[in-house]
């Protein structure tokens, strides 16, 4: 099995680490190392890191660069008509490398649990998120989505000296309607 950075720096003359956000549309065939008779495809939209087309785990390899532009131009499309387009992270370990991910975003279920460990009152919560303890319900009983974040802002919260100073933060930033 080839290692990442091994399949990288066959297809791209930078390596990984130095690629650049995505300022416009991209889909477009990349040579391998094989003299050009092999192409990878990639992809991206603005602001995302390009991305390769892949076929399960790895990079999928085409014959002709018009194959590959072709299956590029039709993930984007396909990532562009989605009603949650892929959202990119960093792989761990791999320092500058982004692959599209699913966030596991918490359930209302475990959101509740987490306010009452945190020991939090919707109106508390909703004041430091900068929302409306109408939505935190809605958040718990599962009507719209928890934010990801909570799966960190809740446990920081337990603890008074944060939640002081998100307090403090959040006073200074709200202001009389």
């Amino acid at each position: 099995m080839l290692n990442l950075e091994t399949r990288i720096s066959d297809v791209s003359p930078k390596p990984i680490a130095e690629l650049n956000v995505a300022k416009r549309y991209i889909a477009q065939a990349v040579p391998l190392g094989d003299g050009g008779r092999q192409f990878r495809a990639i992809w991206a939209a603005p602001g995302q890191v390009p991305n390769f087309v892949y076929e399960g785990d790895d990079p999928e390899i085409f014959l002709t660069a018009e194959d590959a532009e072709a299956k590029a131009r039709k993930v984007l499309f396909e990532a562009l008509n989605t009603r949650r387009p892929a959202r990119q992270a960093y792989v761990p370990n791999q320092p500058g490398l982004r692959r599209a991910v699913k966030f596991l975003k918490m359930t209302g279920e475990e959101f509740a649990v987490a306010q009452t460990e945190a020991d939090l009152t919707d109106a508390e919560i909703a004041f430091a998120w900068g929302t409306t303890p109408d939505r935190v319900v809605r958040w718990k009983s599962g009507a719209d989505a928890v934010p990801f974040a909570m799966h960190w802002v809740l446990p920081l919260l337990k603890n008074d000296k944060n939640y002081e100073f998100v307090l403090d933060v959040a006073e200074q930033k709200t202001v009389e309607k």
